[in-house]
């Protein structure tokens, strides 16, 4: 069996998304102590910078391999991995903004709910592609 890049990084990326949202569900106020404390404290950490051009390099990364590579349909895991660069792109630069928009999702439970079941739908998209595509 031959390694492709491509169904390796879409099966990570929804199962790790179902994993965060069986973990957001299932222990809610845990993890919302956790996740504020270890990614949104009242000042910027010092490794958001770093870690948003790692995330940055990774999607140039997946895009070189989209145009080098042969494997069908791998521009559709790129554009979506892309979209993370919007919320890197906030995470940098309005750092307070993106911590009130994260505290007003996650200390409401409809809306903890509503999140997870996106990215319940979204993992359940990519598993799709993941098995049909790939």
């Amino acid at each position: 069996m031959e390694y492709s890049f491509f169904p390796t990084v879409t099966l990570i990326v929804a199962l790790a998304m179902i994993l965060y949202c069986l973990v957001l569900v299932l222990f809610p106020k845990a993890s919302t102590r956790i996740i504020f404390s270890a990614f949104f404290p009242p000042k910027r950490p010092a490794w958001v910078i770093p870690l948003s051009f790692i995330v940055v390099l990774f999607i140039f990364f997946v895009w070189y391999k989209v145009f080098t590579g042969n494997t069908q349909f791998s521009w559709v895991i790129a554009l979506f991995l892309s979209f993370s660069l919007v919320k890197s792109y906030y995470y940098v630069f309005y750092y307070e903004d993106f911590r009130n928009l994260a505290s007003t999702i996650l200390e409401n439970q409809k809306n903890v709910t509503l999140a997870s079941i996106g990215m319940f739908l979204l993992s359940g998209l990519l598993l799709m592609i993941w098995y049909f595509l790939y």
